[in-house]
C-alpha cells in the first residue's frame, strides 16, 4: 500500500551498486524509459476530480535497474506484498508513485469521502515480465483474504494491530487491457468504530503495471476511465 517511500527503495538499491550505466542500457529489449519520465506522467490533481491537491511523488531516477525480483511474491506475507507495491522489490527496470490528497477529506461530506489517491507505475524489461508480475499479484490478493499486521509505530504500550478484510474481487479491463479490481476494508484496533475502504484497480499494459489505490470513508471502486488516462500518458512516451 506504498507505506514506504520509493526514495528508500533508490538508496538501498544505489548503496548495493547494482544501478546500469548509462552505456549499458542500449539494447535490443522494447523502449524503456526511467523513473523521471514516469514520474513526469502521472496524472494530476484535477484528473481525481476537484479539490484534489498533488501530494508527494516519488520515482526510481534517471537511470534504469537492472535488478532480479528481491523475494518470490508468493513467499511474501500479505502485509509485506501490498506494502511494497510501487517500490522496486520485482525486478522493475523503472518506477514512479505520487499521492493525491484530499484536504477537505474531513469536511462537510465526510464521511462520503476519499482522503487520498496513490498511483503508480512500474516497469519491467519485457512484456513478459509485467505479464509475470501482473499474474502473480492477482495471485497474491486472491489469497489474501483476511490478514492482520502489527504496528510497531503505535505509541500506546504494546502497540497495535491492523487487520485488512477483501470485501470484493473482480477481473475488469481497462480498455483493451487487462486489470482487476479489489475492494478492502481495513479495521485498525486503536480507532474503533473508524472503518477505512481500500480500493486497488492493477491493470498490466506491455511492459507496465499500473497501480491506482484509494484511501477512503467510502467504498467506492477506482474509475477505469481514470485509470485508462494514467495508461495512456505512460504509453505516449514510447
Amino acid at each position: 500500500m506504498l507505506l514506504r517511500t520509493a526514495a528508500v527503495a533508490l538508496a538501498a538499491l544505489a548503496a548495493s551498486g547494482l544501478l546500469l550505466a548509462p552505456a549499458a542500457q542500449a539494447s535490443s529489449r522494447p523502449v524503456q524509459v526511467n523513473g523521471n519520465q514516469l514520474k513526469s506522467a502521472l496524472l494530476p490533481a484535477s484528473a481525481f476530480g476537484s479539490g484534489y491537491q498533488a501530494g508527494p511523488s516519488s520515482g526510481s531516477g534517471g537511470t534504469l535497474f537492472n535488478l532480479p525480483a528481491q523475494d518470490r511474491i508468493s513467499r511474501m506475507s500479505c502485509g509485506t506484498f501490498e506494502d511494497l507495491t510501487g517500490l522496486g522489490n520485482f525486478g522493475q527496470t523503472a518506477f514512479a508513485s505520487g499521492y493525491i490528497n484530499n484536504p477537505n477529506a474531513f469536511g462537510g461530506d465526510y464521511p462520503n469521502t476519499v482522503d487520498n489517491f496513490i498511483q503508480s507505475v512500474d516497469q519491467f524489461a519485457s512484456a513478459k515480465a509485467a505479464s509475470s508480475y501482473y499474474g502473480q499479484a492477482y495471485a497474491k490478493y486472491a489469497k489474501c483474504k483476511d490478514f492482520t499486521e502489527s504496528v510497531p509505530e503505535d505509541p500506546n504500550p504494546g502497540g497495535g494491530s491492523s487487520e485488512t478484510t477483501v470485501q470484493s474481487f473482480s477481473k475488469t479491463s481497462v480498455g483493451k487491457y487487462q486489470a482487476f479490481q479489489v475492494g478492502q476494508i481495513n479495521d485498525d484496533s486503536e480507532s474503533t468504530g473508524i472503518d477505512i475502504y481500500l480500493n486497488t484497480l492493477v491493470a498490466v499494459a506491455g511492459t507496465d503495471v499500473f497501480y491506482i489505490m484509494s484511501i477512503a470513508f467510502t467504498n467506492d471502486p477506482i474509475s477505469t476511465a481514470v485509470m485508462h488516462e494514467l495508461i495512456s500518458r505512460v504509453l505516449k512516451l514510447r
